[in-house]
């Protein structure tokens, strides 16, 4: 088990019209959480059915840490930047509905704890999880630097997902990096990479991310 105080994670949810999936997907979050001591917070985007009701029925039901935000018709950017100035964990993630992974989170905690890192990403390939691995163990190599990884990640050598992606939140505000607001699409790259460019350490940690595709959100692709 993990070792981490009260609140040492927030994972932020942001919510729209998922009355009806959004118990399958908490359960997933949940099932990666188990071990540590984290609080969840969803921050509905302007739901026009009962999600809101629903996400206060599961933290309810749970007795797990959280509450729910209404954040009014708003974009996905707008409602990550509100879950970041509330939350009060010391690292971040982010659940997305129509994209879960399995299996990480536990390593991820232990590479940001073990290196203080600002943030860390996982693996898409078993030749990244090796190479992870052998930094993990020997002092003698190097870790990357952001401005390395963003490099690679341009390139397309590496992968990194916002979805699979934990930061450490001191950092984000020190830093004064936000989500962009005015940019629907691109909002997650920009994130990322001015994260990665600006981080003091960066850790990728030897996990091999799978998605959790039996939990996702099906539903068609939206405007």
């Amino acid at each position: 088990m993990v070792s981490l105080q009260t609140s040492e994670l927030s994972v932020l949810i942001p919510v729209k019209n998922l009355e009806k999936e959004i118990a399958r997907i908490f359960s997933a979050c949940v099932e990666q959480t188990k071990e540590v001591d984290a609080e969840y917070i969803f921050v509905d985007m302007g739901s026009s059915d009962k999600t809101v009701l629903e996400a206060v029925t599961l933290l309810k039901d749970t007795g797990l840490h959280g509450f729910v935000i209404q954040n009014g018709d708003s974009t996905v950017p707008a409602a990550l930047n509100t879950a970041v100035q509330r939350a009060e964990g010391k690292y971040l993630i982010f659940l997305f509905a129509r994209r879960l992974y399995s299996g990480f989170l536990t390593q991820y905690l232990q590479s940001a704890e073990h290196f203080e890192a600002d943030a860390v990403l996982g693996c898409f390939t078993k030749d990244e999880v090796r190479a992870a691995e052998r930094r993990a163990i020997s002092s003698a190599i190097r870790q990357p630097s952001g401005a390395h990884l963003v490099r690679e990640i341009l390139r397309g050598k590496v992968g990194v997902d916002l979805a699979a992606f934990l930061v450490r939140r001191d950092f984000l505000l020190s830093k004064q990096i936000s989500f962009d607001e005015n940019c629907s699409f691109g909002y997650a790259g920009e994130f990322l990479l001015c994260s990665l460019l600006r981080a003091g350490r960066v850790i990728q940690s030897p996990v091999l991310l799978r998605r959790n595709e039996s939990c996702e959100l099906k539903r068609g692709k939206t405007g």
